[in-house]
């Protein structure tokens, strides 16, 4: 198990000097280590049909090469002085929480997913904007990983939400204006209410949490997703999903979130986390009684 001294450690190593590891790191976790990659290989094949063997195995490449980059990145967070943050991750339409939120008067959700570098993304929106960013978490099960990350996303005065507590927190403090922020890509759970679509051509299930607490608290909906341009540098924008949930159905919000998210894997596919048993719940089609 990873000990605290050791997240406490790589995270004082200077980030050009990480930087320099991550040719020979990413080699050993994709063709030594061989981290996850029939996950890796099966989702790319199925979500990219059209790929020829040699795009995949080069796609493929350069994803371990992202992954292991943005992990770097990551213990890395605390050494990023304002400044430096502003110059590394960029916003497109940065105006548009203000817009929505009739100039941060009330909370917004956001919708992001595991692309780019998330956790840059949401260090920026925090310095960005004068409202407290609200970033939902899921525990970790390695304990130093998870006390590491909780410390990272309560940053910048933020204030991370578990996510066993998102609905309860939510409605105690609907009247605090805050950037309420979610990763919402991965794969809802069994028991969990979900919404199904076509998804990179696959049948998904999708979280339809943030839907219904949009509709149940009025706030806005807006997406992020987070580009990389080169290394070390991103590019953010902010698309509207809808600044009037209560008149929208709860099924559409979660389709336009899924579209847009299909839409930004397919500008950057190296850049999303292939690693996650995105597609472990079964299709409609295999369940019984459909």
């Amino acid at each position: 198990m990873i000990s605290r001294g050791l997240f406490a450690l790589l995270s004082r190593v200077p980030l050009p000097i990480l930087y320099k590891t991550v040719g020979l790191l990413s080699w050993l976790l994709g063709s030594i280590f061989r981290y996850r990659l029939k996950v890796v290989t099966s989702n790319l094949e199925t979500a990219f049909p059209h790929w020829s063997k040699a795009t995949l195995v080069r796609e493929r490449a350069k994803f371990y090469r992202h992954l292991t980059t943005n992990t770097l990145e990551i213990l890395a967070t605390e050494q990023l002085s304002d400044d430096e943050l502003r110059q590394r991750v960029s916003f497109d339409n940065a105006e548009l929480f203000a817009e929505v939120s009739d100039n941060f008067q009330t909370s917004i959700i956001v919708l992001t997913l595991h692309q780019g570098n998330w956790e840059w993304l949401l260090q920026r929106a925090a310095l960005e904007y004068p409202i407290p960013l609200a970033p939902v978490y899921k525990k970790l099960h390695n304990p130093a990983a998870d006390q590491f990350m909780l410390g990272l996303r309560s940053l910048r005065n933020a204030q991370p939400v578990e996510m066993r507590t998102v609905a309860k927190n939510f409605i105690r403090n609907r009247r605090q204006p805050r950037i309420m922020a979610m990763l919402a890509d991965q794969s809802p759970g069994h028991r969990e209410r979900a919404h199904r679509t076509t998804f990179l051509h696959q049948d998904t299930a999708f979280y339809s949490g943030a839907a219904q607490l949009a509709r149940a608290t009025g706030f806005p909906v807006v997406f992020a997703d987070c580009i990389p341009t080169s290394r070390g540098r991103y590019h953010c924008t902010l698309t509207e999903i809808t600044r009037q949930p209560k008149q929208m159905d709860e099924r559409a919000i979660t389709e336009r979130y899924a579209r847009l998210t299909e839409q930004a894997i397919q500008r950057s596919p190296h850049s999303w986390l292939w690693t996650n048993r995105r597609w472990k719940l079964a299709p409609l089609s295999t369940l019984p009684n459909n």
